[in-house]
């Protein structure tokens, strides 16, 4: 019997090892990989609390950026708004141009315009013009054009064959923003579409008001739209919808309530696999927990296009 005991204590000491072993696996099931097969386009949205509170963090993550662009084949960087907290402060401002600035000239981005980056009256997008309009990419071969006060642009941005046509459009659209956005997938209609916004997903990774909109008026008219971007609510992951017989991929970005240490979404293209891998990531911490409740922050799915 003291035998069969002290076996099968061994046995409980060796399961627990497994499971610790198993365990950490299963924290990060999809870490980053670095191979030239495999290209990756960065997601960042909501990063306003940087701008009020911890600015180390908010210029931190972008230098990571910077610095991982050749181990991890970063070709884009989309940021789907909400750069400051409060619009009114120029302090604010400055911090996040600063921050974001730092992918000038060294990594293709875009960034639109979130509910707090707007201010009331006449003078609504002119902050954000300010710090994130043209100036921002004059010297940048892959942008196109923009529509009022940079209430919507485009860019065109080439990763390995793939070519892509990025739409940014920024929170609450007029009419004009619609047709801007329209115009451009169909003049680049030979281009992967990809429309960004800021509000078009719920929590709950369902489409809010805005997103069933953009999703009648825009993607069902323009069949290359094979992807949307967002952020706004507070969740991560994505959801894929059959529109007109293609597959459609919305993702949802926005890790202000998760963690406060710099957390962005790397969107990893296997060309040999044809997937594409969603992984929440902090390149300061270097933590894959992103939200650590939920279970869609992590995820793979086919290349729709």
């Amino acid at each position: 019997m003291k035998i069969k005991s002290v076996f099968l204590g061994a046995m409980v000491i060796i399961i627990a090892i497994l499971c610790t072993a198993c365990n950490g696996a299963v924290d990060t099931p999809y870490p980053l990989k670095s191979e030239e097969n495999i290209h990756t386009i960065v997601l960042a949205s909501d990063t306003q609390r940087y701008a009020s509170g911890k600015t180390d963090v908010y210029n931190k993550m972008f230098e990571s950026l910077v610095s991982d662009k050749e181990k991890y084949n970063i070709d884009f960087i989309v940021h789907t708004g909400d750069v400051v907290q409060q619009s009114e402060s120029d302090d604010e401002w400055k911090v996040a141009h600063e921050a974001i600035s730092k992918l000038s000239g060294q990594i293709p981005f875009g960034v639109t315009s979130g509910n707090h980056d707007q201010v009331n009256g006449a003078e609504r997008f002119v902050p954000f013009q300010k710090y994130f309009g043209e100036d921002l990419y004059k010297d940048c071969d892959y942008f196109g054009e923009s529509y009022e006060d940079f209430r919507a642009f485009y860019e065109l941005i080439t990763i390995s064959d793939m070519n892509f046509v990025f739409v940014f459009i920024g929170d609450d659209p007029d009419i004009g923003a619609i047709n801007f956005a329209n115009d451009v997938f169909a003049k680049y209609q030979d281009r992967i579409g990809v429309l960004c916004t800021h509000k078009f997903m719920r929590e709950d990774l369902s489409l809010d008001e805005m997103g069933e909109y953009m999703m009648e008026n825009i993607v069902e008219k323009n069949n290359n739209v094979y992807m949307t971007i967002c952020g706004h609510e507070s969740s991560a992951g994505f959801i894929e919808n059959e529109v007109n017989g293609r597959k459609v991929v919305s993702i949802i970005a926005n890790y202000q309530d998760a963690n406060n240490d710099g957390t962005m979404m790397y969107l990893q293209l296997d060309e040999k696999e044809k997937t594409i891998t969603g992984i929440s990531y902090s390149p300061i911490s270097g933590s894959y927990t992103g939200y650590a409740d939920k279970d869609n922050d992590q995820f793979r799915v086919n290349i729709p296009w």
